[in-house]
């Protein structure tokens, strides 16, 4: 599923978002950057590359079993 992330400027998750081709990022509170997000990806974008993409940076980065194995490197 293709990705409009607001989020504010402190954190990276938007940055990833983006650079994994997954969707938009935009900052928390512009509603013009929203309208324009979700406008190019109702129009313009290609979604389906955009849900491959979510999928793939879901399943590699993000999945409980990835997360306890970082949390337990850590230790």
């Amino acid at each position: 599923m293709p990705v409009i992330a607001a989020t504010d400027k402190n954190t990276d998750m938007g940055d990833i978002i983006e650079t994994a081709a997954c969707g938009i990022k935009i900052i928390t509170g512009d509603i013009e950057g929203m309208r324009n997000a979700v406008n190019h990806l109702v129009n313009e974008a290609d979604l389906i590359k955009y849900g491959e993409n979510s999928w793939k940076l879901l399943n590699q980065q993000y999945k409980v079993d990835r997360s306890y194995q970082l949390i337990i490197s850590k230790l």
